[in-house]
């Protein structure tokens, strides 16, 4: 008997299938145009030029509602795409804007270059009007609650509107029309990316002003805090950091003030979150008139029977308190030692070291160097790992087991201990002492110092 053949119905099926789409494909979608070189053509959002001032915006997405906001620079000329003007928000609260979120959706609605055109000046009426409404564009379907546009108003008054139709079947796209004062632009429909669709989908945190503070971070000449770690008092003298009268680590420093200078709200929660909280953190920061104050707080939320740690912040600047990253715990959460000078010699001391004398406990005699003059080679590893290689940890003293100890000053002519150190290596592991400070103490050094000095004089072939 023989078998029935499987290839003919799969070969009418997929015939069926292919022709079926493209059928849907004429009908539903009509067919799009081929792209035109002139891009303009494909911007349903294009401007009049790079210095067309806008004045105000909409923004509806189906999910976040209604957004609009306004350029507060108009009259300075700075409410163009490619200005640093400042923005409001006006509706559904009255609240300064973020430019940078604002100015970049705006950058993108107004670049936006559709992947292809969809020409339907050459249908009747009647046809273009099943058409738009087929995509989602008629004038019923542009008024319902759910659609989604954009609106620009101009310098002049004009209004460019972008619609938002239904998704385009083949492919991640969406149809869109174009509007100028209303006049929807029946004759061409854009296929734009979902993405860009996607992309303004925002709610109202997202365009609101986030930033805690507006003081430039590189004034700032002192500050008083209280962290975990006890308390701390900064001065910038003579352009250089102290942290509790003692040499601080100048880019931690800065880094610090950075990370309280750039903070930004992550939410804004309706009632006071802190109430019977004391602050983890506080800061007072100061610059020549002004003082900027700075308090977290931690509180433990229960969300579906997990708990989890969540931060908030309050900022002399800002009348409410607001939900902040919890990344600014460890940036701000300081203790005295983590500010401290963390290098024994900084990169501009290296350079200005022209001698360097050294002596042993046990040495025969002192040696003395003149940079540049035949010093051994170690001498000038030794610095680099001295400017290189951070402090692991501040200690009252060296601790038994002593091995090897040598003095090493880093200077010049007129002053040839400049940099003052004396070296001790006590149970395999390497420490320092700054004979120049007052403050009696040790430094644990990393384990690379350990081969990097010469505790026998026999090292660095001296004798």
């Amino acid at each position: 008997m023989k078998q029935p053949s499987w290839k003919m119905p799969l070969i009418l099926s997929t015939s069926l299938l292919v022709l079926g789409s493209f059928t849907y494909w004429l009908e539903f979608s009509h067919k799009p145009k081929k792209e035109k070189e002139d891009t303009a053509t494909k911007k349903p959002l294009g401007l009049p030029s790079e210095t067309t001032q806008i004045v105000s915006f909409k923004i509806k997405s189906s999910t976040k509602g209604l957004i609009e906001g306004k350029c507060d620079d108009l009259a300075q000329k700075k409410c163009s795409i490619d200005s640093n003007g400042n923005w409001s928000l006006t509706y559904p609260e009255v609240l300064k804007a973020d430019n940078e979120n604002v100015k970049s959706l705006l950058s993108a609605a107004t670049s936006l270059i559709a992947t292809e055109t969809i020409d339907l000046s050459d249908e009747t009426p009647e046809k273009r009007k099943k058409l738009l409404d087929d995509y989602g564009l008629s004038d019923t379907k542009r008024t319902d609650l759910a659609t989604q546009f954009m609106e620009l108003t101009l310098e002049d008054g004009k209004k460019l509107t972008l619609w938002f139709g239904i998704e385009y079947p083949l492919g991640d796209k969406t149809f869109a029309a174009a509007s100028v004062n209303g006049n929807v632009n029946e004759k061409t429909i854009y296929l734009v990316t979902n993405y860009f669709k996607n992309n303004f989908d925002h709610d109202l945190t997202y365009f609101r002003d986030k930033a805690l503070f507006s003081f430039d971070r590189g004034a700032i000449e002192s500050f008083k805090a209280k962290t975990a770690g006890g308390s701390l008092v900064g001065l910038k003298k003579d352009g250089l950091w102290l942290i509790n009268d003692l040499p601080a680590d100048y880019d931690r420093i800065q880094t610090l003030i950075t990370s309280i200078a750039l903070l930004k709200a992550k939410g804004f929660p309706q009632d006071a979150p802190i109430h019977g909280l004391k602050p983890m953190v506080s800061y007072e920061l100061k610059n020549k008139t002004e003082t900027f104050h700075f308090d977290l707080f931690e509180k433990n939320i229960k969300e579906k029977k997990v708990e989890h740690k969540t931060y908030y912040a309050r900022s002399s600047e800002r009348k409410e308190v607001v939900e902040v990253d919890n990344l600014i715990l460890s940036q701000t959460n300081k203790k005295l030692n983590e500010l401290r000078k963390g290098f024994l010699l900084s990169q501009a001391g290296q350079v200005s070291v022209t001698t360097v004398d050294l002596t042993g406990k046990h040495y025969t005699k002192p040696y003395h160097f003149t940079i540049g003059k035949g010093e051994p080679k170690e001498l000038k590893n030794l610095m680099d790992s001295m400017v290189s290689s951070r402090i692991v940890d501040f200690i009252p003293a060296i601790p038994a087991g002593k091995s090897g100890e040598i003095t090493l000053s880093f200077g010049d002519q007129q002053n040839p201990e400049k940099y003052h150190y004396r070296f001790t290596r006590s149970n395999k592991k390497i420490y320092a002492e700054d004979l120049n400070a007052k403050r009696k103490e040790a430094f644990l050094l990393s384990d690379s110092f350990n081969s990097a000095l010469p505790f026998e004089e026999e090292s660095w072939k001296l004798k």
